[in-house]
């Protein structure tokens, strides 16, 4: 049984974050082949996937004495190393937000090197990758275990000293130093991640880890490291990243929200705005269909727009274009005759065919597309 006191299990975590290194496994190699392989087996298909990224963790046991004369025994934690395998990796030791678990390891016994693999769910935290990525390059990430043990299988001495028992790794964490954050030692870096993403969503089994160990017999390094201030910080990042922007539009005065920051289009008229909700293009409403000369390809921005003609723009060869509506001549003969008028308009929004009926006196006609809900205008004079 293993059963160590607690400043021993400190230290190991603080050692760990001292020396422990974490690698970007980019490009062609036999170790990530090999990683590769090894995911698989359980399941998860990392190769080629853009949804996945690959952590590597690096730990060199030293069995140093600390300061107390304490020593770390590499020999019995090393028993317990393999459980990191499907254990959960958080953020800051916030186990509610698990942004991955570790899938693998291996030992490097005449080195005394000990290595964990994990994945990151990039598509679920796109953007807490990317400062993830950031920080590292400014030398502010670094990575922590977590020692759990349970509170009432501890043996308190008279002197004070803690003795843990039935002690069990329970993930890890990524440490983001910021607004004051910094780790016992600054020494621990961050190299890089993969290439590669997770193609496979979020399981119950990676979910477990978030609630099967209370708070107080979760073990970190450095206990006092964590403020509420790092809690209350790290939500407002979430708040602040998941929040859209309300735009105002000017065209049709609608309020909207938009991740867009530029060409934004409004949902309700279709104009083309700025942040500011300025509209800098017409509704793209559009009531006529061609081919750009020079490309051959349908994609038109509206510039301006009138009864009478309209400024385009292709969008794929970039070219202008000023088109007039021609009006029908109208006969003295048939303008005495009503005929009943039978036909489908092209919604501007989808493309769906929409049945039009009405007499040879109305020109235009207000239709709504079965499809999208889109109401629109058939104006008869410009098909």
């Amino acid at each position: 049984m293993l059963n160590l006191k607690r400043n021993q299990v400190i230290k190991f975590l603080e050692d760990f974050e001292s020396k422990g290194t974490i690698e970007l496994l980019e490009g062609a190699s036999k170790e990530k082949s090999d990683l590769i392989a090894s995911a698989k087996k359980r399941g998860i298909l990392a190769e080629g996937s853009r949804d996945l990224g690959l952590i590597k963790t690096i730990y060199l046991f030293t069995d140093q004495p600390n300061d107390n004369g304490d020593m770390i025994s590499s020999a019995e934690l090393q028993k317990k190393f393999p459980q990191i395998v499907g254990k959960s990796m958080n953020v800051n030791h916030k186990r509610t937000l698990i942004v991955g678990v570790y899938i693998d390891y291996k030992f490097i016994l005449k080195e005394k090197k000990a290595i964990a693999y994990a994945i990151f769910f990039k598509s679920i935290y796109p953007k807490l990758w990317e400062k993830v990525k950031a920080f590292k390059n400014r030398g502010k990430l670094s990575s922590s275990f977590e020692i759990w043990s349970p509170e009432n299988k501890r043996k308190i001495f008279p002197n004070g000293t803690e003795e843990l028992r039935q002690i069990e790794i329970a993930g890890g964490a990524l440490i983001f130093e910021e607004k004051g954050v910094t780790p016992a030692f600054r020494d621990a870096k961050v190299l890089a991640i993969a290439k590669s993403q997770l193609a496979k969503q979020l399981t119950e089994s990676c979910m477990v880890y978030a609630s099967k160990y209370k708070d107080k017999e979760i073990i970190v390094a450095n206990q006092n490291h964590f403020k509420n201030e790092v809690e209350e910080n790290y939500q407002k990042m979430l708040e602040e990243q998941n929040k859209l922007p309300v735009i105002k539009c000017s065209n049709c005065e609608k309020d909207f929200e938009s991740a867009e920051q530029t060409n934004i289009k409004c949902p309700s008229c279709f104009a083309i705005v700025n942040k500011a909700g300025v509209m800098i293009y017409p509704p793209q409403i559009k009531n006529f269909k061609m081919l750009c000369p020079a490309c051959k390809i349908d994609n038109w921005l509206i510039v301006s727009n009138t009864e009478e003609a309209a400024k385009i723009k292709c969008q794929s060869c970039t070219k202008d274009y000023l088109i007039k509506f021609s009006k029908e001549e109208k006969s003295e003969l048939l303008d005495k005759m009503t005929f009943l008028f039978i036909g489908h308009a092209t919604c501007p929004q989808c493309s769906n065919s929409v049945s039009v009926e009405g007499s040879s006196k109305m020109e235009v006609t207000p239709l709504t597309c079965p499809s999208c809900k889109l109401k629109f205008i058939f104006n008869r004079a410009k098909m």
